[in-house]
């Protein structure tokens, strides 16, 4: 930790640089203003604009600079989350940042090409998967981070509230755990969401109320809201109603709805999503508008919708041909086996996992999958090769159903 980028001295470049222009900053520096910055400044707008100005110049610089384009997924999820305007007109609606998501998953992909092993990169490549709403990639992305360095807390907490939300609940908070004991007395409070996350969905609000206590900052809205949707359970109604009103001045014209919109953003499941709406109307917080009812219920995580192409890397053809991608790509893993026609790859299980229709087996190619249709050696084969990769396409469903 003292060493990396998380740690001390990372932290007192952060201080150093606080004055420095975006356009001065080195390539260390500004790779420090992004992953030093975004987490300590998440909630201000100069820090986040800063480190996207800067690391998006030094991707266009220095292309293969692996860190860079890691570092860029702070900066997207920090703007899906917290709704800052960007120079480029990004604008404070949930629905209207998805395409955020997109943005960090092409990052990562880049960065996941450049820099298969570092455990730094893998850990971004989880929370793009996140971001894009599927789970299980995450869950892949985040044991391979783990296994490149186990006792990494800036992969083991955030990753592993992550994986909570996404519906791995107990694993999850283990990560988290682990991650907090790591880090203990400076750990970021919003660590503990993991565990309060997980009692309330299990039911356990005193248990909830306090890891929440743990989290409290009283100057971020969130913050408000988790005691607004958890107080109700303890029968704290007008504690609740008063945290509702303190939120409702932080973020004037937050409603239920957008609360709503936020959780199934996050891929919180409808079961979730629907206990913290009832509690935040005993609250009194607005609703925002007709019932949610249908709205929580529905399946489909709230994301852009080309997210699933870029996530799984389906490709034109076209694309294919002019991008020929290294064997240790977004596709790197198990050296076991050829590509083959009765082997598709299949989107929901993941970068370039392959899933054999008739064998029921699982394996890893050799090679990505957007270039298996161009292994081929017969005509006869590329299109067995197509067809089926057209059929796992229209089969394909997202994988974080909410």
């Amino acid at each position: 930790m003292i060493g990396s980028y998380w740690g001390a001295i990372g932290a007192a470049e952060y201080k150093r640089i606080q004055n420095k222009p975006s356009a001065e900053l080195t390539p260390y520096e500004c790779i420090v203003q992004g992953v030093i910055g975004i987490p300590t400044d998440a909630t201000i707008l100069e820090p986040v604009a800063k480190a996207r100005a800067c690391l998006e110049r030094l991707t266009r610089e220095e292309p293969r600079n692996a860190a860079a384009w890691a570092a860029l997924v702070l900066v997207f999820n920090n703007q899906r989350t917290w709704g800052f305007p960007s120079a480029k007109g990004d604008v404070e609606s949930v629905e209207k940042r998805l395409h955020l998501a997109d943005m960090a998953v092409e990052a990562a992909n880049r960065a996941v090409e450049i820099a298969p092993n570092d455990a730094f990169v893998r850990g971004l490549v989880a929370r793009a998967a996140w971001m894009a709403g599927h789970p299980d990639l995450l869950r892949i992305e985040t044991m391979r981070a783990i296994e490149l360095n186990p006792n990494d807390p800036q992969n083991l907490g955030p990753l592993g509230n992550l994986m909570a939300y996404a519906g791995f609940w107990d694993e999850g908070v283990a990560l988290a755990e682990k991650g907090i004991g790591l880090t203990t007395p400076s750990t970021p409070r919003w660590w503990w969401w993991a565990l309060a996350k997980r009692a309330f969905a299990y039911g356990n609000y005193a248990e909830a109320f306090d890891a929440f206590r743990q989290s409290y900052v009283e100057q971020l809205w969130i913050s408000h809201l988790h005691m607004a949707y958890t107080l109700p359970y303890l029968d704290r109604t007008m504690e609740a109603k008063a945290h509702a009103a303190t939120l409702l001045r932080m973020r004037p014209g937050f409603t239920i709805r957008e609360a709503n919109a936020y959780y199934k953003m996050w891929c919180f499941a409808p079961s979730y999503r629907e206990k913290m709406c009832d509690a935040l109307r005993i609250a009194g917080l607005p609703s925002g508008g007709r019932s949610l009812r249908s709205e929580i219920a529905a399946s489909g995580p709230l994301r852009h919708s080309a997210a699933k192409q870029h996530i799984c890397r389906f490709r034109s053809e076209a694309d294919m041909n002019r991008k020929a991608r290294s064997a240790t790509s977004v596709a790197n893993g198990i050296q076991s086996g050829h590509p083959s026609p009765a082997c598709p790859a299949t989107p929901s299980r993941g970068y370039g996992i392959c899933a054999n229709p008739l064998q029921k087996t699982r394996y890893r190619a050799k090679i990505p999958v957007d270039r298996a249709v161009g292994l081929s050696s017969t005509r006869s084969c590329r299109h067995r090769l197509q067809n089926a990769i057209a059929k796992a396409a229209k089969r394909f469903q997202p994988s974080c159903d909410l």
